[in-house]
């Protein structure tokens, strides 16, 4: 989207981004704060995730090929497919292309893709995981807080969401490069 732009543009963007994900969080978490209603709490933290997950979606829409370090994306000796069975990230994977989700990131998708499309595949599934990864690890922060203002119905239900829609969507995209990697006999 914003990626042929100059970097100084792309800077102020990712800023502004942030700025914005931030000020709608803060007036979110303050309101989070002295809410007594379950339901408009959870509905609350639904919209500081969401807060978060459009600040990571940002990054990558100004620094396409923005990564960690390679060793980040390599295989772990406990990713094995049993790992990911026993976690239920096949059955995530089920109800997210069920879902109206699917509609939301169609890159990580291979079907119709020609020629390349393992490669591109692979390199959109690092982006999307480096992307949740951010989320993950800022929501984290927020669920901290959480806990030190003794919110814990909020902190579980924070957890919650961090785990849906930031946690299995890594393991997920770590799974399907995985198996591609096999197929294509990537080193891993």
């Amino acid at each position: 989207m914003f990626t042929n732009k100059s970097t100084f543009i792309k800077i102020g963007i990712v800023l502004l981004a942030f700025i914005v994900s931030t000020v709608i969080s803060f007036f979110l978490y303050k309101r989070l704060i002295v809410e007594t209603n379950m339901f408009l709490s959870a509905v609350i933290l639904f919209c500081i995730t969401w807060s978060i997950i459009f600040f990571a979606f940002m990054i990558f829409q100004t620094f396409k090929y923005f990564r960690f370090p390679m060793y980040y994306y390599r295989r772990r000796k406990i990713e094995s497919e049993l790992f990911f069975k026993s976690i239920g990230v096949p059955i995530f994977r089920k109800i997210l292309i069920n879902s109206f989700f699917r509609y939301l990131n169609r890159r990580v998708y291979l079907k119709g893709k020609k020629g390349d499309r393992f490669v591109k595949f692979m390199e959109e599934t690092k982006q999307s995981e480096t992307s949740h990864f951010i989320s993950l690890v800022i929501t984290i922060g927020i669920q901290i807080l959480l806990g030190i203002d003794n919110r814990f119905y909020d902190f579980w239900i924070l957890l919650f969401f961090n785990m849906i829609f930031n946690f299995y969507p890594i393991l997920l995209q770590r799974m399907n490069r995985f198996k591609i990697e096999k197929r294509l006999g990537i080193n891993q």
